[in-house]
């Protein structure tokens, strides 16, 4: 199993607040929504930062972000059964080895032109 390197917390709090001042600005005329694809951006940044929290110790702090993280998440079409959907297994065939061409025209390798035309 691959070890993905994850975000860190100065990471998410820019992605969180960059993402809520595009979105202050958006909606700020009263005419723009936000699109559920924002939700589930912001609900997946906060429950990584919630995580980043309870782990270092600060369930307060972490208990906070999780609500938010769940809020959005409903926003975002989601349940109430947390941010992320249950995981699956999933399985890729064996990549075929690659092929390699020699595209070299016949007149070309006999000393010919190698005028296309």
């Amino acid at each position: 199993m691959e070890n993905i390197e994850q975000p860190s917390a100065w990471d998410l709090r820019v992605d969180l607040v960059s993402t809520r001042a595009l979105l202050w600005v958006d909606t700020a005329s009263g005419t723009g929504s936000v699109r559920r694809e924002v939700h589930q951006y912001l609900s997946d940044r906060y429950q990584r930062l919630a995580v980043y929290h309870n782990v270092r110790g600060r369930p307060r702090r972490a208990a906070r972000l999780w609500t938010k993280a769940r809020w959005h998440f409903r926003l975002g079409g989601g349940g109430d059964l947390g941010p992320h959907p249950p995981a699956a297994a999933l399985a890729m065939p064996i990549p075929e080895p690659p092929t390699f061409t020699r595209a070299i025209g016949f007149a070309a390798r006999r000393g010919g032109s190698d005028d296309a035309a």
